[in-house]
């Protein structure tokens, strides 16, 4: 799994998770994935704790919820494109 490779690189137990470990993880993927996939990964992470009993790692964390915000936004941002017409003197 990509969370536990997450964080064994990093030192720390990845269960039961903390908000903080799941912040800095979705700040990770943001550059590598799309904001379904993270939310994918994440939702992974919930019923993992949810199937061994420990406690909703979502349940209160504001601040990642906040984070997922913000990324959804920047990720799902759309292109926006631009028109330039050609010059007079290229026309002719």
């Amino acid at each position: 799994c990509r969370y536990t490779t997450f964080c064994l690189s990093r030192q720390c137990n990845p269960f039961p998770a903390s908000e903080l470990q799941l912040r800095y993880f979705a700040s990770w993927l943001c550059n590598q994935v799309s904001f379904p996939t993270i939310k994918l990964y994440l939702a992974h992470i919930r019923l993992t704790h949810l199937e061994n009993s420990l406690a909703d790692p979502f349940a209160d964390a504001p601040l990642l919820h906040l984070l997922l915000h913000g990324i959804k936004r920047t990720l799902a941002s759309p292109l926006v494109a631009i028109y330039l017409s050609p010059c007079q003197s290229c026309t002719s």
